[in-house]
């Protein structure tokens, strides 16, 4: 009987040792993943989708580099309005998080550095609205 148990709880701490394992190195394997470019690039381009299905717009990203998990740099950012015309354009954007809560899906950014930005903001004439209204309404 003795035997049984200790070979019981042999088989139980090699159970227990491989599920770390396994984490650990699904663990690395994640973040390595998401270090790849395309990776992320596609990622950005499952998001747009979903906000230009919610904005009914075409909101476009070139290039996304998560450089770390609080680095992120977008490259390209064009949101335009519903005619297609330019509304914000951004070659090149660098944020850094300070505080990710991922249970509340809240973060804070404590830097947003935005490399030659080109904002337009416009209203028709006769319209007393402007054309970016439409993206604070959603």
């Amino acid at each position: 009987m003795k035997d049984y148990f200790k070979n019981t709880i042999s088989i139980l701490i090699r159970l227990i040792f491989n599920l770390f394992e396994f984490a650990i190195l699904f663990a690395i394997l994640f973040f390595y993943l998401f270090r790849i470019p395309s990776i992320q690039t596609k990622l950005a381009d499952q998001f747009t989708f979903l906000l230009n299905k919610e904005l009914n717009s075409e909101i476009q990203l070139d290039k996304v580099v998560l450089k770390s998990f609080q680095d992120l740099q977008i490259n390209n950012i064009f949101i335009p309005d519903l005619n297609g015309d330019t509304i914000l354009y951004i070659p090149k954007t660098r944020i850094k998080i300070k505080n990710f809560d991922f249970l509340d899906r809240k973060f804070e950014i404590s830097i947003l550095k935005l490399n030659n930005p080109e904002v337009i903001l416009k209203r028709k004439k006769g319209n007393d609205k402007y054309e970016f209204e439409f993206l604070l309404k959603t």
